[in-house]
């Protein structure tokens, strides 16, 4: 039978390394992988990423702008990475979107957060649903260049904190309307970052097609 996603990740933490302590760790070793292609970096960064512990004792400090609005708070960038923390305060989330030519690896490190991939539909300018899925706290995953994705908290009450590692380094983007259109646009970080408090949805669709999904 296959691993689930979480045995995985279990699998993955307990490999004989050493648990990451601190984000100021995390950050020194992820400026030292190097690697010639996509495939072997994505391996490497998540195998760092999975050994942070995770602690809120220590992201905390790095959180400056608070937790009241949807923020990114940029973390790290050099020639070959972005890391930043991705601040979800309950029931918003981020516009349909891309990474453009960057890979995605994400871990949560508070509460729980919903994904919803899309791809491209019978007409050049539609997208269609792919898959829905959604992370708990210690959850890890990755996204390929160029995936329209749209990533959501869905509790009432609770704030959902995640890591979020960019490689080659988050340059552009692209912002998709529901009818899937694109629109190249620069990174935002901080409180001023664009979100939505509806789930992105297809002309159509429901207001809010991942109730059934809500975390209460």
């Amino acid at each position: 039978m296959p691993l689930s996603r979480r045995e995985m990740n279990a699998r993955e933490a307990n490999d004989g390394e050493e648990e990451i302590e601190t984000l100021a760790e995390l950050m020194f070793l992820l400026t030292l992988v190097t690697y010639s292609d996509l495939a072997e970096a994505e391996g490497k960064f998540r195998r760092l990423m999975q050994r942070y512990r995770g602690d809120a004792s220590d992201w905390s400090k790095h959180c400056t702008a608070g937790y009241e609005f949807y923020n990114r708070q940029f973390l790290l960038q050099n020639d070959k990475i972005s890391l930043i923390l991705l601040i979800f305060p309950p029931r918003q989330g981020n516009l349909l979107h891309d990474h453009g030519s960057s890979s995605c690896i994400f871990k949560v490190l508070q509460g729980a957060l919903f994904e919803r991939y899309y791809r491209p539909g019978p007409l050049p300018e539609h997208l269609q649903r792919r898959v829905e899925i959604t992370y708990a706290q210690g959850d890890l995953n990755a996204s390929a260049t160029n995936t329209p994705h749209c990533v959501r908290n869905l509790s009432s009450t609770e704030t959902a904190v995640s890591a979020v590692l960019y490689f080659p380094p988050l340059t552009s983007c692209h912002i998709y309307t529901n009818s899937g259109q694109q629109q190249e646009v620069q990174p935002i970080f901080g409180a001023a970052a664009p979100t939505v408090h509806n789930l992105h949805r297809l002309d159509g669709e429901n207001e809010d097609d991942a109730e059934e999904n809500s975390i209460t």
